[in-house]
C-alpha cells in the first residue's frame, strides 16, 4: 500500500474532528494509528474511532465502498437496500413497493420475512429459484456463474455460519 498521497488530508480530517490541540501529544500519537488502512480513509477513520487494529492490520479485511444515501423518515432498512443496489431503485420506489405490498405504512420494516421478500423482489436479477430452506437464489441474466443468495437466518448472529458469510463478503440486514 502506498500511504503518502492521502495521509495529509486524512490527518487534517482527524485533527478537525477530534479538536486536536497542539499540546496534546497523546492524541497526536493516536492519529498515527491504523496506518495500514491509509488507502481507505473511511476504513481508517472507523478503525481509529473504534480502536480496532490500531497498530497492525487484521488477519482478514474486506472493504466495499457503498454509495451513501441520506435516510428520510423511518426508512433505515429501505435506505440500506437502496444503498446496496447503488440507488436504483430509489428509496421512494422501494417505499412505494413496500407500502403496496402492505409491509409498512411509513417505511419501518418490523418483519424479517417482509424485508426478505422486498430484497428478493428488487434484486436486478432474473430466474429466481426458491428451495425448502427459504433461500432464494437469483442468477444474473448476463453471467450464470454469479449468484446471489438471500436467506432468512434464524438464531444468533454470533455463529460460525454468519461469521463465514461475512468473511466471504455477505451483506446482512437485521430488521
Amino acid at each position: 500500500m502506498s500511504h503518502s498521497s492521502s495521509a495529509p488530508s486524512l490527518m487534517n480530517t482527524f485533527q478537525s474532528e477530534i479538536n486536536l490541540k497542539s499540546s496534546d501529544s497523546y492524541t497526536k500519537s493516536r492519529i498515527e494509528e491504523c496506518l495500514w488502512a491509509l488507502d481507505y480513509p473511511e476504513l481508517q477513520k472507523a478503525c481509529f474511532l473504534a480502536r480496532i487494529c490500531p497498530v497492525k492490520p487484521p488477519l482478514h479485511c474486506r472493504f466495499c465502498n457503498v454509495l451513501s444515501i441520506l435516510q428520510t423518515g423511518p426508512t433505515c432498512g429501505i435506505t440500506a437496500l437502496s444503498m446496496l443496489l447503488d440507488g436504483s431503485p430509489t428509496i421512494a420506489e422501494l417505499l412505494e413497493d413496500a407500502q403496496r405490498k402492505q409491509f409498512t405504512n411509513n417505511g419501518e420494516m418490523f418483519s424479517a420475512r417482509n424485508l426478505f421478500q422486498l430484497i428478493c423482489d428488487n434484486l436486478p436479477f432474473c430466474n429466481a429459484v426458491t428451495n425448502a430452506n427459504n433461500t432464494k437464489i437469483k442468477y444474473n441474466c448476463s453471467d450464470r456463474n454469479c449468484k446471489i443468495e438471500c436467506e432468512i437466518h434464524e438464531g444468533r448472529l454470533n455463529c460460525a455460519k454468519v461469521k463465514e458469510s461475512i468473511c466471504q463478503g455477505a451483506c446482512i440486514f437485521v430488521p
